[in-house]
């Protein structure tokens, strides 16, 4: 795969121990060795500083896209731009990249990583990753001294070493590790996913979690073992700890944010970081073949494509390859979010309320003989403080069932409607003939009520104001509701 897409550049690579720096003293004669431990300890110390304080993913650019070119083969394409790798290292894209899927498919040993993963014929598309890794190629050969009877290879040697790249397509595989290893993001999704869900800011005082139970809900829900790559949790936190939603006060939210990333960094994050970390980096062959492997940790992931297969393992052209960017990981510069901070949102995310279901109504039938029913409609409150101002045999309608299935009514015709004397929002409706089953349907655009302090409003505005769905409701304008199917 080491041609899949067209090298270009990125950042240096150190030999030497990145703990130590050089000291230096009078007398001292510095040699290769010295020179490189300066260097790697400066080059170190700038990847621990990105690794650790910034993250890692996409910086700019590096937009994946899948288009047809001049010969209208499919090519997969990646913009220019940069990215951090999880060690720490800048990866830059100068000029944009493409590679040919329909040939990559092609070729003898992808041909089989494929047919390994989906079969033949193919169950299902095939799952590619576009992956962008470090790695650094020497450069600029210049003679150095040496011993005698040496080849003229040997009187040369490689004066530099330029950052450079290396993309990707890699098979995603459903049962082995992804690649490359990002499981640090997927567990940071995974923390921030399970608080979202796990608590609720109120400003009521009343049955609130305690910030030593919440600490310990948040450390009985993380995930206590560090695993390598093929025994990754499908949770890194787990969603049935606690089986409720813990309610936080608003005075008290930003002290429990403050445990809950307190954790996050001291005990969380080192366990499930990649462990491998190390200060060598993969280089290229000065014919830029690899010279070494690259480790998963100096890799970032860009895309999955979702490549549709004929029954002989080919691109299947008649069907879209569908780009997916929802794993990639990437970092937000901190420009942007010192804008957001200034003209975003300062505290909680304005979420609007979630409209709420009641019942509208409910309905009993008379033990007389009459066809009677009583209606006593239910608002939003306890005391039922919203009153029913007019309410008419206009503003209903009664339909009898007419077969097994309840598909088909016919109308029923309403004599009279009047509001029960003594008694709130309870009207009495009669109707011509009896039914086994009949559906009522109101209007609540015709239906007039009138809230505590004056005003009267149609029900469906009056409803659409304060955010009430009823059980039955189809549209904002009609309900439907069942009478009892026995006499009470």
């Amino acid at each position: 795969m080491a041609d899949d897409f067209t090298s270009r550049m990125a950042t240096p690579s150190a030999s030497g121990d990145p703990t130590k720096h050089v000291n230096y003293t009078y007398g001292m004669v510095l040699g290769v060795d010295d020179l490189t431990q300066e260097f790697s300890y400066h080059s170190g110390r700038d990847q621990l500083m990105m690794r650790d304080t910034v993250g890692y993913g996409t910086v700019n650019g590096l937009r994946v896209t899948v288009a047809p070119n001049s010969n209208g083969e499919l090519e997969v394409n990646v913009s220019p731009g940069t990215a951090l790798t999880p060690r720490g290292q800048l990866v830059h894209v100068t000029t944009a990249q493409c590679a040919n899927l329909e040939k990559w498919l092609a070729i003898a040993k992808n041909k089989k990583a494929v047919g390994d993963e989906v079969g033949t014929p193919p169950a299902t598309p095939v799952m590619l990753s576009v992956v962008l890794c470090y790695r650094s190629c020497p450069t600029d050969k210049v003679p150095v001294p040496g011993e005698p009877c040496r080849s003229e290879e040997d009187t040369m040697a490689y004066s530099r070493l330029r950052d450079d790249f290396k993309l990707e397509l890699r098979v995603k595989r459903a049962t082995k590790p992804p690649s490359p290893d990002q499981r640090e993001e997927d567990a940071l999704r995974d923390f921030i996913k399970w608080l979202n869900e796990h608590v609720v800011v109120t400003d009521e005082q009343t049955d609130l979690t305690s910030e030593a139970d919440f600490v310990q809900a948040v450390l009985d829900a993380a995930h206590p073992a560090v695993l390598p790559p093929d025994e990754l949790p499908p949770d890194f936190m787990l969603d049935n700890i606690p089986p409720a939603p813990m309610r936080v006060n608003v005075a008290d939210a930003c002290r429990f944010r403050r445990n809950a990333f307190r954790l996050w960094v001291t005990a969380f994050r080192p366990r499930w970081r990649p462990a491998q970390f190390n200060t060598q980096s993969a280089t290229c062959a000065p014919d830029g073949g690899d010279a070494g492997m690259i480790a998963d940790d100096n890799c970032v992931l860009l895309a999955d494509l979702r490549v549709p297969l004929t029954n002989d393992l080919l691109l299947d052209t008649t069907t879209p390859v569908g780009v997916l960017e929802e794993r990639r990981p990437y970092v937000i510069n901190q420009r942007m979010l010192q804008e957001w901070l200034l003209c975003g949102t300062f505290d909680e995310v304005a979420r609007p309320p979630q409209p709420e279901t009641l019942p509208l109504v409910s309905i009993l039938r008379d033990t007389g003989g009459t066809p009677l029913f009583f209606f006593w409609f239910h608002l939003d409150t306890p005391k039922n403080h919203v009153g029913i101002n007019t309410f008419d045999a206009a503003h209903l309608m009664a339909l009898s069932e007419t077969d097994v299935a309840g598909d088909f009514f016919d109308p029923l015709t309403i004599l009279n409607v009047k509001a029960v004397s003594g008694m709130r929002n309870v009207f009495s409706v009669e109707l011509d003939a009896d039914a086994p089953l009949i559906r009522f349907v109101f209007d609540l655009d015709g239906m007039q009520v009138e809230a505590d302090g004056g005003g009267i409003t149609s029900l469906a505005k009056y409803a659409a104001t304060r955010r009430l769905n009823f059980v039955g409701q189809d549209s904002p304008e009609r309900v439907t509701a069942f009478a009892p199917l026995f006499k009470i």
